[in-house]
């Protein structure tokens, strides 16, 4: 790269030093043929006696104009017949003083003092005859060189050609910028054409650092795709087979140990979930046990002393045995719901059938509490989910909406269907339930009032079934209060929709 950039630059200063020694002369030279050839022209025309033709004219103008050059022409009686330059005095003067031989040279001193009243200065007489002068002259009042031809044609007029040699200088400067910033821009082409030759080199190289880099870190997706039969190249293909082979079996790895991982969370919840169950169980049945255990040893310590003692004792026994299967009994729907060991089966069936099926038995509870049940279920509401489970969450709204009910002692049931779900809800008139406890009477063995289900006989579980249950078939539930009681409610897909 260093190499190609000094060879780019030793070129452009060889073209420089060029245009600067013999641009300037070549250019002169130019000039000079092209005052030649238009003297050649006033000479032609002047043996031809078509100095005055319009067609001359047309030619001169166009001649003069294409090479800038300015022309005058005087008759041989010292009028003057043609003249092209846009200061024609200073052109008939510069005629005359050339004739007369009143131009003179320029001196060193000259050059600093150009303001003696002088018009003109000879710098360089290029080429001069009996009939022909060229030269170049220095005009005082613009500091601007010109090379001046100068004499007498064939016919007897006299002639004066000039054009501005500060052109060819400008010119000159102007193709130098040119080849230095021409220069410049080859360099940096240079330098990027260099880079990438040099990269071509070295790429598969830098490409295989990085794989093996990226192997380090077991990220084997990076693959060498250099072509070709060399050496390199084979030396890639072996580190594309070293990758697959490993990426194969870590793979194999990862997918055993995530395995292994799954199979330990999974075994780590099951033993956190049994550990629960135990501890709540445990907790839960602790009283009843204690209730049985204490009216058992009174029987047996023959504290009952009547029949209708003993009776009563017994009938406080079956009452607690019977609260601790059903609790048992939900524990275990509950557990089922949980671990997904429970069978989802989806229909298509009549959700107010199925109410109006349960309330026919349900009653009784709500007779035997004094609660007025009011449902409007005449109309069939078809849905599409397990009625088993259904049926499940609704008896778990119904038992609690029963137990709780207070003041008017009312429960109202409700199935609406709005925009494509059916909402089924329970309304119990009463206190409402605290803010603080609304989120968590979903929670397994939470209880608002501990006193009123221990009074009912419940365990806390029921709504725990409902969350499971709904989260299972993937419905919507929740509950709020109203002014005079709280509202249970769940929702299932229309099976019209």
């Amino acid at each position: 790269m260093i190499s190609f950039l000094l060879l780019v630059l030793g070129v452009v200063l060889f073209m420089l030093l060029f245009n600067t020694f013999f641009l300037s002369p070549y250019y002169q030279n130019r000039k000079m043929k092209a005052l030649d050839e238009l003297y050649a022209s006033l000479d032609k025309a002047a043996s031809d006696d078509l100095l005055l033709s319009d067609e001359f004219d047309i030619e001169l103008l166009r001649a003069s104009r294409k090479d800038n050059i300015d022309v005058i022409l005087m008759n041989p009686d010292s009028r003057t017949i043609k003249n092209y330059a846009p200061d024609s005095d200073v052109m008939q003067r510069r005629l005359w003083e050339s004739l007369l031989d009143q131009t003179p040279l320029l001196s060193e001193q000259d050059q600093f003092e150009t303001g003696n009243g002088q018009a003109a200065f000879i710098v360089q007489r290029l080429r001069e005859s009996q009939t022909q002068v060229t030269q170049i002259v220095l005009d005082a009042r613009t500091s601007v060189r010109y090379m001046e031809m100068w004499g007498i044609l064939s016919d007897g007029s006299f002639y004066l050609m000039r054009t501005p040699m500060e052109s060819i200088e400008n010119s000159a400067r102007l193709a130098n910028r040119f080849l230095i910033a021409a220069g410049l821009l080859s360099a940096v082409l240079g330098l990027v054409t260099a880079y990438f030759l040099s990269g071509s080199l070295t790429r598969p190289i830098r490409q295989m650092q990085e794989i093996s880099e990226r192997m380090r870190s077991l990220d084997f997706t990076a693959k060498y795709r250099g072509g070709g039969s060399n050496e390199l190249s084979e030396l890639g293909d072996n580190l594309n087979k070293l990758s697959e082979a490993l990426e194969s079996n870590i793979t194999r790895l990862k997918e055993a140990n995530a395995a292994l991982e799954t199979d330990i969370r999974k075994k780590d919840e099951t033993e956190r979930m049994r550990k629960e169950f135990i501890s709540n169980v445990t907790h839960e049945l602790k009283t009843p046990i204690a209730i049985i255990q204490g009216y058992a040893e009174g029987l047996v310590d023959n504290v009952a002393s009547d029949e209708e003692m003993r009776r009563y004792y017994c009938s406080v026994i079956a009452e607690e045995a019977a609260r601790m299967n059903t609790m048992v009994r939900k524990m275990l729907e509950l557990n089922h719901l949980e671990f997904g060991t429970a069978e989802v089966i989806k229909e298509r069936f009549d959700i107010a059938a199925s109410i109006r099926g349960y309330l026919e038995t349900g009653r009784v509870i709500a007779d035997r509490e004094g609660v007025t049940v009011k449902a409007d279920l005449d109309e069939a509401v078809f849905v599409e989910s397990d009625q088993y489970m259904c049926e499940e969450v609704f008896v778990n709204y119904f038992t609690n909406a029963v137990h709780y009910a207070e003041g008017e002692k009312e429960v109202r049931i409700t199935v609406q269907s709005t925009d494509s779900r059916v909402r089924v809800s329970v309304f119990n008139s009463g206190s409402p339930i605290p803010d603080e406890a609304l989120d968590r009477i979903w929670d397994k063995f939470y209880k608002v009032d501990k006193s009123r289900s221990r009074q009912y006989g419940g365990s806390g579980i029921g709504l725990s079934i409902v969350k499971a249950a709904m989260e299972l078939l993937g419905g919507a539930y929740g509950v709020y209060n109203t002014d005079d009681g709280v509202v249970f409610y769940f929702e299932l897909p229309d099976a019209e929709q």
